[in-house]
Order: structure tokens, then sequence, then C-alpha cells
């Protein structure tokens, strides 16, 4: 048996549907794509019946691979994200105080730190015109009024 055919009836054994797995018409990956419209909308109106953390335990009981899906206020108070200490608090000239996703790496001799707040629209045009294309002050001024930036 095909490892996805194998997790399909594993799916349809946590969900209460058995005979899914028995069906003709979802018997291979290839027939279940074809039948994609109407086994998702079969699947839908099974996982409404209860919430995502009860539907994690189910499937993870079954060997279905699954996970949940976070909003971002989820995200910023998940333990592993506050373990981890994954957030940091920028300065923002128009928006305040922001949160932000720190890098990833860590090393114990390294201290790894966003330098500046995410630009606004614009906020660097003169300056990497400047530094990066060598144009002086009147090229950027016909750019401003010609509309190009």
């Amino acid at each position: 048996m095909q490892e996805t055919t194998l997790l399909f009836k594993q799916l349809c054994i946590a969900l209460n549907q058995s005979e899914w797995a028995e069906a003709e018409k979802y018997a291979t990956n290839e027939k279940r794509v074809a039948n994609r419209d109407e086994l998702t909308k079969k699947i839908q109106s099974v996982f409404y019946e209860n919430t995502a953390d009860s539907w994690f335990k189910v499937l993870s009981k079954n060997g279905v691979p699954s996970g949940p899906v976070n909003n971002i206020e989820q995200v910023f108070d998940h333990p592993q994200v506050k373990a981890r200490e994954a957030i940091e608090e920028v300065s923002h000239p128009t928006l305040g105080t922001i949160k932000l996703v720190k890098s990833p790496i860590r090393f114990s001799t390294l201290n790894v730190q966003t330098k500046a707040h995410p630009p606004n629209l614009g906020e660097h045009t003169e300056q990497y015109l400047t530094t990066e294309l060598g144009l002086n002050k009147e090229e950027i001024y016909r750019l401003k009024v010609n509309g190009v930036i």
C-alpha cells in the first residue's frame, strides 16, 4: 500500500469515516486528486464538528501528521516562541513600539539584534540612489519631478 493511501486510511479512521477509505473513487492518490472538491467538502464538514485542538489530538493519536495554524496573537503567545525569546520590540517613527520576529540564529557569543525599524515607503530612496547608484541631488530631483520616485 502506498504511503499516501495508508495516511488517507488513517485519516478516515481518525475522522470516523472508514467507508471513505473503502470507496473506489478515493482508492489512490490520483483518484482522490480527481475527486478533490467532493472529498474536501466531506472532510471540512467533519472538521467543523470539533475544535482544532481536539482534531489535533485525534489525528496525532491516529498517526496522521497535523499541526495547528496559529494567528499572529497565538504565535506571539506560544510557549516555544517565549522560551526562545523570538520576539523583540523595536521603536518605529510612525507606529511607536512594534514587535518583530528576531533572527533565529543563536550563538552563545553572538547576540543578533535588529538594527533598525522596518522602513516606511520611500524612507531610504534618496540615500540608496546616492550611495548605491551614485546619483546627485539634481538627478534625484528630476526623478521626483517626473514622478519616477
